[in-house]
């Protein structure tokens, strides 16, 4: 085939021989804001870290293509950003091949790399800041424009009869992660830590299909492990380093009734367990202080979690307004009234009269069994 006859008429053709190309292309523009404050509060003073109203303008080219024939099918593409303030260019190229080796069973690959300019800050060690909820900054350090992940996966998809099985295997590097440091009095800022993570597994997605009857179990072999030199010498669990995590999910579709049961089981979430407390004397005020002395960051685990929710889901119709829905639907999550711990935190407690204050830990709690109640009207 010549290069005359290939994509006539722009963006789209098809040849004789089984092969189909399509090709697109654009450009967008968009701003990235955070308001960002950070305070350190004490009994004689206030200190204020502000590094809020970051902004970041961004100009976005990018082209896909995929390519078919016969039994090979590729798509690849490429997004490159122009990141205005520190006038600098980064491309994220990303590559994906499937070949059908036998009737419904493909084999499959893909790397890519993936930039994202808002980082998320999350705490280990010693920090005094409790973070509740994520805080947020743009990337706009000296050496960091952006967080950088390189992926590669591979694995295969088998659909047939009803069933579907999908498993890959994956290997990822992160760069540029954002952390705070250990210490409160060493924040500035523009001094945050960085660092970086690896992360390996392997995912099953299994489903079958039998009417009235659906089924699907997922699962995940997985680790992540940080590396933030300020924080740590050696590499440490991820707060979301999770070995084992596996869903289940049943369905019943009986006339406009829908029943669902969904059982969700991960292994423990990492925390950092202390090695006791240190203390220190100061001469001036003749008193000791005490601190929590964490000898490895995420060195221990938190028990199992399992969850079981129900749900039926009912939407009727009307003959009379035939362009009047609804839907009323009940769920009741952990049905079982498991508690699942989602983190454990460690202080001192000064409260108790003691020569050295006890070190307690307190736990938090996702939901335990709660009930939920959907009625909706639309036309």
């Amino acid at each position: 085939m010549t290069w005359g006859n290939w994509c006539r008429g722009g963006s789209r053709c098809r040849g004789t021989d089984g092969y189909r190309l399509s090709i697109n292309a654009g450009y967008d523009y968009n701003v990235k804001r955070v308001n960002c404050i950070l305070e350190k509060k004490s009994l004689i003073e206030s200190e204020y870290f502000d590094s809020n109203k970051e902004e970041g303008h961004f100009h976005n080219k990018f082209a896909s293509a995929n390519y078919k024939y016969r039994k090979f099918n590729v798509k690849e593409g490429i997004r490159t950003t122009f990141y205005q303030e520190r006038n600098k260019w980064v491309n994220s190229p990303r590559l994906n091949v499937q070949y059908e080796i036998l009737s419904g069973l493909k084999l499959k690959a893909e790397a890519g790399i993936f930039h994202q300019f808002i980082s998320q800050l999350r705490e280990y060690g010693a920090n005094v800041l409790p973070l509740n909820n994520p805080l947020w900054i743009i990337n706009s350090t000296e050496n960091e424009t952006s967080q950088k992940a390189q992926k590669v996966a591979t694995g295969f998809i088998f659909h047939k009869n009803g069933w579907l099985l999908d498993l890959e295997a994956y290997y990822s590097q992160n760069k540029g992660l954002s952390t705070l440091p250990p210490l409160f009095n060493e924040l500035t800022p523009n001094g945050f830590s960085k660092g970086s993570s690896t992360i390996k597994g392997i995912d099953m997605l299994l489903k079958k299909r039998w009417e009235p009857f659906n089924v699907w179990l997922n699962y995940s072999l997985g680790k992540i492990n940080y590396l933030f030199p300020d924080v740590a010498e050696e590499s440490f669990a991820a707060p979301n380093d999770i070995r084992h995590n596996a869903s289940l999910m049943g369905s019943y579709q009986f006339r406009k009734l829908h029943f669902s049961l969904t059982g969700k089981y991960h292994s423990g979430l990492p925390y950092s367990k202390p090695n006791g407390l240190i203390g220190f004397y100061d001469e001036e005020d003749e008193a000791t202080t005490y601190e929590v002395d964490y000898g490895k960051i995420n060195n221990e685990r938190l028990r199992q979690y399992f969850r079981l929710d129900f749900g039926v889901n009912y939407r009727p119709t009307f003959k009379k307004y035939s362009n009047l829905k609804a839907e009323f639907s009940l769920s009741i999550i952990n049905i079982l009234n498991r508690e699942n711990v989602l983190d454990r935190g460690y202080y001192t407690d000064l409260e108790v009269e003691a020569e050295i204050p006890p070190l307690v830990f307190v736990n938090r709690f996702l939901l335990n069994r709660t009930p939920l109640l959907l009625v909706r009207f639309y036309w």
